[in-house]
């Protein structure tokens, strides 16, 4: 399976996807609702953006082998492994204002990574990465919530 990472030049076919969520959506795994996915993927950006401060613990040698086996090689298991709850911030306004939102934090990250890939950035799980490796995780997260609905 290949693997697109969220840039400036992959940002519109995301977007598009994301376009076709309605708020009644059907799922085909997992049980998250459509006006929860939005929030959560809302959330990704914003801890990836240090928008929201996250606790990073040391990315030592292991923790580094582990992400690049879980973003880059492993399948990933539906419905069956859930992120931390900070991951799911309760939806703040409608389906439509929460899709922009989220639509304009994707829009943020991509002009984000464009100007400073190297930029370290937090993640509470995996340690300290660059942009450009966020971008593989936002990437391959969004294209598997995505999948999740049917886009």
């Amino acid at each position: 399976m290949a693997i697109t990472r969220l840039t400036p030049e992959t940002l519109g076919r995301f977007k598009e996807r994301l376009a076709g969520l309605k708020p009644d959506s059907p799922r085909r795994w997992g049980k998250m609702q459509p006006i929860q996915l939005l929030p959560h993927l809302r959330r990704t950006f914003e801890i990836s953006l240090g928008d929201v401060p996250v606790e990073t613990p040391p990315a030592t040698f292991w923790r580094r082998g582990l992400r690049w086996l879980v973003f880059g090689v492993l399948p990933w298991p539906k419905g069956r492994i859930k992120a931390p709850e900070m991951f799911f911030p309760a939806p703040g306004v409608s389906f439509e204002e929460e899709r922009a939102a989220t639509l304009g934090i994707m829009e943020r990250f991509a002009a984000e990574v464009a100007r400073e890939p190297d930029r370290p950035a937090p993640n509470p799980v995996f340690g300290r990465m660059d942009l450009r490796f966020w971008s593989l995780i936002h990437g391959r997260h969004l294209d598997h919530h995505l999948r999740q609905f049917g886009l």
